[in-house]
């Protein structure tokens, strides 16, 4: 997948995006077979991919000068930044509400709902009210690195909420 992403899908409108997507989100799925336990991975890897989606289309945004001149087609160069900016928008809400499925079927304990709401939950709400289509590219490349630290927060999220869930 990695050389198809490489050789072909990279400058493709949405296809390189959802590859990178992929990888990501059957990362979380392999951790599920490694321990022996796929199922418990599910909600994992339907986030990740929504999340990396959205971060995928904010890099798009952030670097649609540069892809503009090397002929990348991307959903920034050919639907534009505003289009690309209501994707990011969407993937990062349905990651949102995807995250919070195993906190409601009792997978997790409260402490992971506590740490989506006062942390994982504000940064989503920054990152879309500054990742405007109008933005710098230095701005949304930051953007893209606070969606790097949530990543984090989430997964101390995770371990926290199933450890303490016994």
């Amino acid at each position: 997948m990695l050389f198809a992403y490489s050789w072909k899908l990279k400058s493709t409108v949405l296809l390189g995006n959802a590859a990178v997507a992929t990888i990501i989100a059957l990362c979380m799925v392999f951790g599920g077979v490694a321990a022996g336990s796929v199922r418990p991975t599910l909600w994992l890897a339907a986030t990740a991919f929504f999340a990396m989606m959205g971060r995928e289309i904010l890099k798009t945004m952030a670097d649609y000068e540069g892809d503009l001149r090397q002929n990348c087609q991307t959903i920034a160069t050919v639907w534009g930044k505003k289009i690309a900016r209501v994707f990011v928008v969407v993937f990062l809400g349905i990651a949102a509400v995807v995250m919070l499925a195993p906190y409601f079927i009792q997978q997790y304990s409260p402490i992971y709902l506590y740490i989506l709401i006062f942390g994982v939950y504000p940064l989503l709400v920054y990152i879309g009210i500054n990742a405007k289509s109008t933005a710098p590219a230095k701005t949304l490349e930051r953007m893209s690195q606070v969606m790097k630290y949530d990543f984090f927060v989430w997964f101390v999220a995770v371990a926290l909420g199933t450890g303490l869930s016994a």
